[in-house]
């Protein structure tokens, strides 16, 4: 099954959407997402595996995660 083009869906709606697929964009796509005042999709792909092995860690995290705290996930 794949999975919808979630920018382009978010787009006919006028919202602003990006996509981000490398650790290094993720900061400013968050800055970005932040700083828009109203609805923004922000689709963030990781593999497979990263997502099992940081699962722990960002459950944790969440509560007290603020954009300076990136490169602790």
């Amino acid at each position: 099954m794949t999975n919808p083009d979630f920018t382009k869906l978010a787009g006919a709606y006028s919202i602003p959407a990006r996509k981000v697929t490398s650790r290094t964009d993720l900061p400013q796509a968050l800055e970005e997402m932040l700083g828009t005042g109203g609805p923004y999709l922000l689709e963030v792909g990781v593999g497979k595996e990263e997502q099992l092995r940081r699962a722990d860690k960002i459950v944790a995290q969440t509560a007290d995660f603020k954009i300076t705290d990136l490169d602790k996930l």
